[in-house]
């Protein structure tokens, strides 16, 4: 594991150009035989037989005049799919969803509360991969927590209290 890690930062330094930002940041997410990973502000990796092949995207190059430039914080992989939360060019926050890591389509960020409907404002931080609940859910700034479950319809969202 310890060779994969090491080839995969070289990897993503000479992909996403990540050395010549100054920003190796890398995250990782797995779920069974699934690991997908970011690199940078919008590189994207995956690998569907634990490691053993990988697939790159650069999201913001890939979905160019089809999406808005996204900043990607947070990724998760889950049963049978995997997620991205990160900024839009507007400053808002903005999730995605894949089941081949190749092709990510939107998922709108609403809930609803008594009968009205609101849109999440909060910047994502993380995201994980909820087993029990087959949902992501996702960490979000001013201890918000918003939960993405596979019902476009079911999204929900908790207001905790700060930690001292």
């Amino acid at each position: 594991m310890r060779r994969i890690l090491i080839i995969l930062i070289s990897f993503c330094a000479m992909c996403f150009g990540c050395m010549a930002q100054n920003d190796l940041s890398l995250k990782f997410s797995s779920y069974g035989q699934l690991v997908c990973g970011i690199a940078g502000e919008s590189g994207i990796l995956v690998s569907k037989d634990d490691g053993a092949t990988w697939t790159s995207i650069d999201f913001n190059v890939t979905y160019e005049g089809y999406y808005k430039p996204l900043v990607i914080k947070a990724v998760a992989a889950g049963d049978r799919t995997m997620a991205i939360a990160g900024t839009d060019s507007d400053g808002k926050p903005a999730m995605y969803f894949s089941f081949d890591g190749n092709v990510w389509s939107p998922r709108e960020l609403s809930y609803t509360v008594n009968g009205r409907t609101f849109y999440l404002d909060e910047q994502p931080v993380e995201l994980e991969y909820d087993e029990e609940r087959d949902r992501m859910v996702m960490y979000c700034e001013n201890n918000t927590i918003f939960y993405v479950p596979n019902c476009s319809h079911c999204n929900s969202i908790k207001r905790t209290e700060p930690i001292e």
